[in-house]
């Protein structure tokens, strides 16, 4: 008997080697780091005082959000076709109900799981149930499917931060004002570091930043960096073809 869940391995191999490149690709345009720089502009509300920002200059490349898009997409299908391969193993050659049961809550994945699994081994549905595919059970793994339906064009967006380890050195007899907290805009693609008044003749900072890419309004995932994120849905998929496959061997379905 052909092994039945060898496209689920193609496909999961697919994601591997497509993240890899993302993640060379992502470290590389960072390190270049002339991707941000600081601003300068007039107070919309104090005369003659001015806020020092600091913002994106470059646009994050166009294809990433593809590129990422491919990543879910192939992990996504490992799972359907895992499923499929689970009904193939049990004589079934053309089951039309054999999805890997992903549900909004676990009231709407036990009905899935007799409808989308209808051709799917009843007894590997205890190991299905595990892994709990939906809002409230393991979000990790419903992620995937958030994103995998998601709009490929929001999927990502960049993130900065900013310290000032050192501290702060300023004088004068103007006036100088500093969030507590330095705050990402994500839509403006900027953060505030200073508003420095007309009097104040120094200002000295150690001011270090940096910017990531992270998943843009995406359910759980808004604002989380995406390549920690991309890796643990690649060992995540992975994982659970892995126990598909043992309980598939413990239950006598292949040998």
């Amino acid at each position: 008997m052909p092994d039945p869940f060898e496209s689920s391995r193609r496909k999961i191999a697919w994601a591997k080697k497509n993240f890899a490149d993302f993640d060379r690709e992502c470290a590389a345009w960072f390190g270049e780091r002339n991707y941000a720089a600081i601003f300068i502009e007039p107070h919309p509300n104090k005369p003659n005082h001015f806020t020092h920002k600091l913002r994106m200059t470059k646009q994050i490349p166009e294809v990433w959000p593809d590129v990422v898009g491919t990543i879910i997409d192939s992990l996504r299908a490992a799972l359907d076709h895992a499923t499929y391969g689970l009904a193939i193993t049990s004589g079934n050659q053309k089951p039309l109900n054999a999805y890997f049961p992903f549900s909004r809550d676990a009231t709407t994945f036990e009905t899935n799981l007799k409808g989308r699994c209808a051709d799917v081994p009843k007894e590997i549905y205890p190991l299905l149930r595990s892994f709990k595919p939906y809002k409230g059970g393991n979000e990790r793994l419903w992620a995937v499917n958030e994103v995998c339906v998601a709009n490929k064009h929001k999927i990502l967006i960049p993130i900065g931060s900013a310290t000032f380890p050192a501290g702060v050195d300023f004088s004068g007899s103007g006036f100088i004002e500093m969030p507590s907290t330095h705050v990402w805009d994500r839509t403006k693609h900027e953060m505030e570091l200073f508003t420095l008044g007309p009097q104040t003749t120094k200002f000295n900072g150690d001011f270090k930043f940096g910017c990531y890419i992270a998943f843009g309004e995406i359910g759980s995932l808004a604002g989380e960096p995406a390549i920690p994120v991309l890796d643990q849905f690649v060992n995540m998929v992975e994982t659970i073809l892995g126990e598909i496959e043992a309980e598939s061997r413990r239950l006598g379905f292949i040998q």
